[in-house]
């Protein structure tokens, strides 16, 4: 249970998360893993500091209950917005999409480079910090299910998530797996936002046959070039299916690293000048090593190894 409390001091508004311990430990069809969860969730929060996890301030804790004091989300969730748009017949635009995949993922490599892995990424654990739902004020949350990844890059234990985000190594229970799990579900996401539908379909059609389709995904792939019916966005489609397509793979060594996810749409973000081909000028090979940039007409040309960058000749 979620409350708001204000600080007496400075009057801010915060939330404060409420957790029964008594109730969970009374609870004996509860795995022992959910009370922990609590106390794991509590601890990793106030530990990481990232402008796209969500911050706990405090947390007190009686014999009974604990109280996680966090940083107010005034936006709600993803699934609140994408129920806005739905009622309000609109969708996010390519951008929005592309904005919240980064605040995403630089959640997402803030928590892997502390050797955190998340675990139950899915739109109901993505929350706006504003009432605008900014995407670059979006924020990881419930971390109930994240664990520590030993030195080894793995984590033995089952995580229990939900089944339509869940990558093929935590179908099966018990896999080892590490952060790769996270890019999968990144990856589930960003579909989920390009055409409000999970890419396997949801646990109506039965978890056996979910569980079938996910883990079969190298036969039948539901990504292709062609834009699916279902598809709210056709430009974040046409920019997002190549990086979705990587991170929806069997495999987890083949799916992208958070900041190569990053690093590949900051690409498609940068604007296309078209410049004049003609007016070239060589640079100094010490301002192409810096790793600028340079666009031609027809594409991203990397200076260090052309050591050219083409100007627009004076008007």
């Amino acid at each position: 249970m979620v409350h708001w409390c204000f600080d007496k001091a400075s009057n801010e508004r915060f939330a404060v998360k409420v957790v029964d311990l008594r109730a969970l430990r009374d609870r004996q069809s509860l795995p022992a893993c959910v009370l922990e969860s609590q106390e794991n969730e509590a601890q990793m929060l106030l530990t990481l500091q990232s402008d796209h996890v969500l911050r706990a301030v405090a947390v007190f804790r009686t014999a009974d209950k604990m109280h996680v004091v966090l940083e107010p989300c005034l936006g709600g969730d993803l699934i609140d917005v994408t129920e806005r748009h739905r009622r309000n017949k609109t969708w996010f635009s390519a951008d929005q999409i592309e904005g919240i995949g980064l605040s995403v993922l630089h959640g997402l490599r803030d928590m892997h480079s502390l050797g955190i892995v998340h675990r139950d990424l899915k739109l109901d654990n993505l929350l706006f910090a504003d009432a605008h739902a900014t995407p670059e004020n979006l924020k990881l949350a419930d971390l109930g299910m994240a664990a520590a990844v030993p030195d080894g890059g793995l984590v033995a234990d089952k995580a229990i998530s939900t089944a339509e985000w869940m990558p093929p190594e935590l179908q099966s229970g018990g896999t080892p797996h590490g952060t790769a799990v996270d890019m999968w579900s990144f990856g589930a996401v960003l579909y989920t936002l390009c055409t409000n539908i999970a890419p396997f379909g949801d646990r109506r059609q039965g978890l056996a046959r979910l569980q079938q389709r996910i883990c079969s995904v190298s036969l039948v792939h539901p990504l292709s070039d062609n834009i699916p019916g279902t598809c709210k966005c056709p430009e974040a489609w046409r920019r997002l299916v190549p990086l979705m397509r990587r991170c929806l793979q069997v495999e987890p060594a083949d799916r992208p690293t958070a900041g190569e996810a990053i690093d590949e749409i900051m690409r498609m973000r940068m604007p296309v000048t078209r410049l004049n081909a003609h007016a070239a000028e060589f640079v100094p090979a010490s301002f192409a090593a810096s790793g600028c940039m340079g666009w031609t007409e027809s594409a991203l040309v990397p200076m260090n190894s052309c050591r050219i960058v083409l100007r627009v000749p004076a008007v």
